[in-house]
């Protein structure tokens, strides 16, 4: 055998071996499912199905996969065979997407970056008395107790004796029963509550809602089921300016708000002298 028989044996079993490589790859490319001519295959399947799932929760996800790509690839060929091409043409605005999500990006890094969070009363105080007039209220709102207990709950007499709060212990005797025996229990002299969000667990029916208020009303009444207290210790009426209070958390978002923006303006501000002062920008 001459050297030329050698190397083409050699080619042979090269080539062979790289034909029975590449049926391997074909063969592996298992089908899980087809719409047209578009082909779904196992290992694509496999990166999405996650990890940790039991063996019945993980052939419903599989499913679950399954079925999306389908209806997806039905919509999605509908729409390519119906839509005009210059609707289907979506390269512009893919690109002016992906720089919206670049520039938003940097511009959050370099915000979270340098953005102080603090916000001092004083600045809260400013700010209020400067805008009061965007916080006029438009609903009520009132600083109550409320006590919603079973009609089974015994020694029903105890919060009828304190709820009024007319005695500086009352609070603290309509704490503890409410630890025992309360299914819904509200008292803080300082914070603002909406009267509506006080409705929701307090059904009072057929009352005039202003006229309740200004008598600041001290009731107990009973449905089916529950006995309830409410004292309404102080309120204020919608249209009227709302209390700076009511309003601190509102006003420490809008002042960090303001201090975005600013940021995010001088960042570009300054990106752009710098810019100028390089000599890279050119209008023609």
């Amino acid at each position: 055998m001459n050297k030329h028989f050698y190397t083409g044996l050699i080619l042979l079993v090269i080539i062979t071996v790289l034909s029975c490589d590449s049926e391997e790859v074909v063969q592996e490319k298992v089908k899980v499912a087809r719409v047209g001519s578009v082909y779904l295959y196992e290992e694509v399947l496999d990166k999405d199905v996650q990890n940790g799932l039991g063996k019945e929760d993980s052939l419903l996800f599989r499913d679950q996969l399954i079925n999306n790509w389908i209806e997806e690839q039905i919509v999605l060929q509908k729409a390519e065979e119906v839509l005009p091409q210059d609707a289907k043409d979506v390269k512009d605005r893919l690109e002016n997407y992906r720089k919206s999500l670049i520039i938003y990006a940097y511009e959050q890094q370099f915000i979270k970056e340098r953005l102080d969070t603090a916000v001092s009363s004083i600045e809260i105080e400013e700010y209020y008395a400067a805008h009061k007039d965007d916080f006029m209220l438009k609903d009520y709102i009132v600083k109550a107790l409320y006590l919603k207990i079973s009609k089974e709950t015994p020694d029903i007499e105890k919060p009828k004796l304190h709820f009024k709060l007319e005695q500086e212990a009352d609070v603290n005797e309509m704490r503890y029963y409410a630890d025992l025996y309360a299914v819904q229990f509200h008292y803080n002299p300082d914070q603002w509550l909406f009267f509506e969000d006080v409705l929701k667990v307090i059904p009072l029916e057929e009352i005039n809602t202003e006229s309740f208020l200004r008598k600041k009303k001290k009731i107990m009444f009973e449905d089916d089921n529950f006995i309830y207290f409410v004292n309404i210790t102080d309120f204020m009426l919608k249209d009227a300016i709302s209390p700076l209070s009511f309003e601190k958390e509102k006003i420490k978002t809008i002042l960090l708000n303001l201090r975005t923006i600013d940021l995010r303006n001088k960042l570009r501000e300054d990106l752009y002298n710098d810019a100028i002062k390089a000599q890279q920008v050119e209008t023609y």
